[in-house]
C-alpha cells in the first residue's frame, strides 16, 4: 500500500481519481502511472514520411520539442520540465499521455482523427530548436522539391506553430509562395489551404507581401501563356474570395489595426510601423484589383469578342479607377513608396540594396500595365453606354502614358544595377515585363 501511495503521488488528479476508484489498489504490483487524457480540441501536428531525411528529422524534432508540449495538460506540462521529476519519466513504467492526431489535408485518411500513445520524457523548456534557422532549412528543402506530400507539411507545421506560440516572421511565407511559383508544379496550392484555415494556421491574406507573390504568381503565369490556361485566372479568383473573409480582410485586419493612429507615420513605434507595413486590408490594393482587372479584359478579348457582355470589366475598372483616384500621388508613387518602406527595417536601417524596390516595383507595374493595357482594348459601352465608355477609356490611356515613363525608369534602373550585368538581365521584374508586354502585343 505504501508503494501505492508513493505511485498515485506523482500522477495527475484525473488519473489518481480514476485509479483510486478501481480494485488495482489492492494489486500494488499491477500499479501503472498512465495517463489517458480525454478528446481535446488541441491536435499534435502528424506528418507523412518525405524523401530528405534531414527534413524528416528536422519536423520530428519540433514536434516531440516543441508542440507536444503545447497541446499537453499543464500537470503534464509541468511533469516534463520539472527535474526533480525525471525519475519518474524514466522508470518503467514512467507516464504515457494519449493525445489527438491528424494527418496533413492531403495525405491518406487525413480526414480521420487518430490517437497516439506517447510516453513522455524529461526535457529543458530553454533547449529548443532556433526558428529562424529551422525556416531558413524548411524554406530549402521545399525548395529542392516539388513533391505535394512534402510541401503539405508546412500545413500541420504552421499548426503547430500557432499552438505554441511561435511566430514564422514576415518574410517565411512570402519567400515559399515565391519558391512555389518559380517550380511551377502548383505548391502554391499549399499556401492556399493553410490560408483557408487560417484559425489554425494563422495564415493570413491581410498580409501584403505573400498575398503579392501569390497573385503576382498566378499573373505571370498568365501572361506567359496569352491568358489561355485556366488555372491562373481560377487562383486569382480563389484569392479575390478569401479576401472577403473575416479571417483576412474583413473583421480580423480590422481588429489587428484599429487601435493605430495614421496620422504621422514618423511618430508611430516600430511596432506600430511594423503592423501598418505588413497588413493592408487587400481587397482594395489597387495592385490585386488590377490583376483582376487583367484577367477580366483578357476574358472578354478572347472569349466576347471585345466586349464587355457581362460587365465585369466596367465593374472592375470602376474600382481600380477609383482607388487610384483616392490615393496620393497617385498608383505610382504608392506602389514605390510601399515598397521604399519595406526596404528599410523598423529601425531605419536600409535591409536590401538601393535597386531592390525599383525591382519589386517594377513588378508591381507590369500587372498595372497589362491591366490597363487589356481593358483598353475592351468595348465597354454595353454596359456603360457610348459617353460613359469614352470617358473611362480616356482615363486609362491617360493613366497608360503616365506608367510607360515610369516603367522605362525602372527598368534602367535595375539593368544598370551594380549586383552583375548578367544577373540582373535574368531578374523575375524583366521576366514578368516582356511577358506582359508579348501578350498585349498578341491579343
Amino acid at each position: 500500500m505504501t508503494q501505492a501511495a508513493r505511485s498515485l503521488g506523482y500522477v495527475c488528479h484525473s488519473c489518481k481519481h480514476a485509479l483510486r476508484n478501481s480494485n488495482t489498489l489492492q494489486a500494488p504490483s499491477s500499479i501503472r502511472a498512465f495517463s489517458s487524457t480525454p478528446g481535446r480540441s488541441k491536435t499534435l501536428a502528424t506528418f507523412t514520411p518525405t524523401a530528405s531525411p534531414e527534413l524528416d528529422a528536422l519536423l520530428s524534432t519540433w514536434r516531440s520539442e516543441v508542440f507536444l508540449p503545447s497541446v499537453l495538460p499543464p500537470h503534464h506540462t509541468r511533469l516534463i520540465y520539472q527535474e526533480s521529476k525525471n525519475e519518474i519519466l524514466t522508470t518503467p513504467p514512467g507516464v504515457t499521455v494519449t493525445v489527438q492526431t491528424v494527418l496533413p489535408p492531403n495525405a491518406k485518411n487525413a480526414t480521420e482523427a487518430g490517437e497516439e500513445n506517447i510516453r513522455l520524457q524529461p526535457m529543458n523548456k530553454f533547449d529548443r530548436p532556433n526558428v529562424n534557422k529551422t525556416l531558413e532549412q524548411i524554406t530549402n528543402a521545399l525548395s529542392e522539391t516539388g513533391d505535394a506530400a512534402t510541401w503539405d507539411n508546412l500545413i500541420p507545421f504552421l499548426e503547430g506553430m500557432q499552438l505554441a506560440r511561435q511566430s514564422v516572421g514576415e518574410s517565411f511565407l512570402p519567400r515559399l509562395a515565391r519558391k512555389a511559383n518559380i517550380q511551377g508544379e502548383g505548391r502554391w496550392n499549399t499556401i492556399l489551404m493553410a490560408a483557408a484555415m487560417a484559425k489554425r494556421t494563422n495564415v493570413r491574406l491581410d498580409q501584403r507581401e505573400l498575398t503579392r507573390e501569390l497573385v503576382l504568381g498566378a499573373h505571370h503565369r498568365a501572361a506567359a501563356s496569352g491568358f489561355a490556361s485556366s488555372e491562373p485566372a481560377k487562383t486569382v479568383e480563389r484569392i479575390v474570395l478569401m479576401l472577403e473573409a473575416d479571417d483576412h480582410c474583413g473583421k480580423h485586419h480590422l481588429e489587428r489595426v484599429k487601435n493605430i493612429k495614421v496620422q504621422d507615420e514618423s511618430s508611430l513605434s516600430y511596432k506600430e510601423q511594423a503592423t501598418l507595413r505588413s497588413y493592408t486590408d487587400m481587397r482594395r490594393d489597387p495592385f490585386v484589383v488590377a490583376a483582376n482587372l487583367s484577367f477580366a479584359s483578357a476574358k472578354a478579348v478572347l472569349r466576347a469578342s471585345g466586349k464587355d457582355t457581362d460587365g465585369v470589366v466596367a465593374k472592375t475598372a470602376h474600382q481600380f479607377l477609383a482607388i487610384v483616384d483616392s490615393l496620393d500621388g497617385g498608383v505610382v508613387d504608392y506602389i514605390q513608396q510601399w515598397h521604399k518602406k519595406k526596404q528599410m527595417g523598423t529601425k531605419g536601417q536600409r535591409k536590401t540594396a538601393e535597386w531592390w524596390p525599383q525591382a519589386q516595383a517594377l513588378e508591381e507595374l507590369s500587372v498595372v500595365h497589362c491591366a490597363l493595357g487589356l481593358a483598353n482594348k475592351v468595348d465597354m459601352a454595353p454596359t456603360l453606354g457610348k459617353e460613359k465608355n469614352v470617358q473611362v477609356h480616356t482615363t486609362i490611356r491617360r493613366l497608360l502614358d503616365a506608367i510607360a515613363p515610369e516603367i522605362a525608369s525602372a527598368r534602367s534602373s535595375v539593368k544598370a544595377a551594380p549586383s552583375g550585368q548578367e544577373k540582373n538581365k535574368d531578374r523575375r521584374c524583366f521576366q514578368l515585363l516582356d511577358a506582359v508586354q508579348g501578350t498585349l502585343k498578341k491579343l
